[in-house]
């Protein structure tokens, strides 16, 4: 199966192949996968006229605001957009959430004029931490990288396709790789 990496930490980039288990390094760092930061899980952005995948969105409680805001501050802001307006820009909000003021995350990999949501909660998606604990003795908090996993399963699912190219260059991923699909940036 496929995975889509992209990177969060400049320079943006973006890796689209076939994984093996094992140890995985992005640019040249051994990295460990883990879930959201914060209890969440995405659906799709896509591009309606052209049908591509172009991002994800995680929903953000109240409670959890003030921490992903800062997460949100510390990655590049090429691909990662904290929004504060999706409920009075008309994104629906999960069915417990009605009457909240709705906050999201959102990862596009691959701008677009034109964006629209898809409810998936999926749970393919893997953030990717520095492996290795820093000189304090502390693992890094702030992801590399973000991860969707069984793409090839999550494009069919949701009748979308990649764009034909990305806006950024290829992200350098070593380790167990199969194969490494060639894309256009």
């Amino acid at each position: 199966m496929k995975t889509l990496i992209v990177s969060l930490q400049p320079p943006v980039q973006v890796f689209v192949g076939t994984l093996n288990d094992g140890d995985l390094s992005i640019r040249g760092v051994t990295v460990t996968d883990c879930a959201t930061p914060w209890p969440s899980v995405p659906d799709l952005l896509r591009d309606p006229d052209r049908g591509t995948l172009i991002g994800v969105t995680y929903q953000v409680s109240a409670q959890h605001r003030h921490m992903v805001q800062q997460l949100a501050r510390s990655l590049s802001s090429d691909v990662v957009h904290y929004d504060s307006e999706s409920a009075r820009r008309g994104l629906p909000p999960y069915q417990h959430d009605k009457g909240e003021d709705i906050h999201h995350l959102e990862i596009i990999w691959s701008p677009s004029d034109q964006k629209s949501f898809v409810l998936a909660q999926l749970s393919e998606d893997v953030w990717y931490f520095r492996k290795q604990v820093g000189s304090n003795g502390q693992a890094q908090r702030l992801p590399l990288a973000f991860g969707l996993n069984d793409l090839d399963d999550v494009l069919s699912s949701y009748r979308l396709r990649l764009p034909d190219a990305f806006p950024f260059p290829r992200l350098p991923v070593s380790g167990p790789l199969s194969e490494e699909i060639p894309r256009r940036s």
